[in-house]
């Protein structure tokens, strides 16, 4: 029928000349040396590091761990932690003071966890990084000028 023809096409499965056979084969050849090289790039610290991005909340520093393995488990080397969003002291608000003294804490907990990674902060922003000025700012909080 007109239909399972169609689906012979798509399907994995089924009645295929020895051309179509050949040419998915050479397309996934291609698709492993893509991919392989991808690997050897990423997997190059002279060419590529990673800096893992986390907020001070239990969560976030439990998926920061998880990444950091999955990671470690293809070669790929991370250079640094960078704690995100940190509330900023000497604020007046007593909501804000006790979300600081928290942030601390899992503060300690990171530069436990992660002691052989760089460590880098950034504050929380009354703005969102969103464009090439507050990225800038952001980028002098992360690596000075």
């Amino acid at each position: 029928s007109g239909i399972a023809d169609t689906f012979k096409k798509f399907l994995p499965f089924g009645e295929s000349d020895d051309s179509e056979k050949k040419m998915g084969t050479e397309q996934l050849d291609i698709m492993k040396k893509r991919i392989e090289e991808a690997k050897k790039i990423l997997s190059d610290p002279a060419k590529t590091h990673y800096n893992v991005v986390t907020i001070a909340e239990a969560m976030s520093i439990l998926e920061s761990e998880r990444s950091i393995q999955v990671l470690k488990e293809y070669s790929i080397p991370v250079e640094s932690v960078i704690i995100n969003q940190l509330i900023p002291e000497n604020l007046e608000c007593p909501f804000c003071m006790e979300k600081r003294k928290i942030q601390q804490g899992r503060v300690k907990e990171i530069e436990s966890k992660f002691s052989k990674f760089r460590i880098r902060q950034v504050p929380l922003l009354k703005e969102e990084v969103k464009g090439f000025e507050i990225l800038e700012k952001v980028g002098k909080e992360l690596y000075g000028n």
